[in-house]
């Protein structure tokens, strides 16, 4: 849609129908990618986004996630089903885990969520963030950096983490 408006593919009518929706929903889809990124990010990423926030968003932050708690309690040790490729899964998850088809997807929501601020012509620091977000996010060589996703015998990207061969 994003490369259709700006390549004038559109009607005049259409591209303002579009472009009214995509400001509408801007809000949600921007809380959308906040609790992605919140809730399945590594703790370092978590303290770092904690020291960030006002009373206010740490309060709020602690319901969502004493929520997220309950229910992973309840529902005994579900996760995020990511993608195909995350078989077998770990039979207890944890923080160490790194799941490199949601980083894929990470990047490919932030870029977009920097599309539609441009396009609105949002100059807020929700869209720069976006930005910053997705150049580190595709930025190859500190990925490699970490040593986390890249597989030098094969030349390849895994996911990290405990994996379970045996699943009920």
């Amino acid at each position: 849609l994003l490369s259709g408006i700006r390549t004038g593919k559109f009607l005049s009518q259409e591209t303002n129908e579009i472009t009214d929706f995509l400001s509408r929903a801007y809000i949600r889809l921007n809380a959308w990618f906040q609790w992605f990124n919140t809730t399945q990010s590594g703790e370092s990423v978590f303290m770092r986004t904690m020291m960030c926030m006002d009373v206010s968003h740490i309060l709020f932050h602690f319901c969502i996630f004493s929520i997220i708690i309950l229910l992973t309690l309840l529902f005994t040790f579900q996760t995020l089903t990511s993608g195909l490729d995350d078989y077998p899964r770990a039979s207890h998850p944890n923080d160490e885990e790194r799941h490199l088809d949601l980083r894929c997807w990470m990047l490919l929501a932030a870029d977009c969520m920097h599309s539609i601020a441009e396009l609105l012509k949002m100059e807020n620091a929700s869209a720069q963030d976006y930005h910053q977000m997705s150049k580190q996010l595709s930025d190859f060589e500190k990925l490699n950096q970490v040593l986390m996703h890249l597989d030098d015998a094969s030349g390849a990207y895994f996911d990290f983490g405990y994996h379970t061969e045996k699943v009920c």
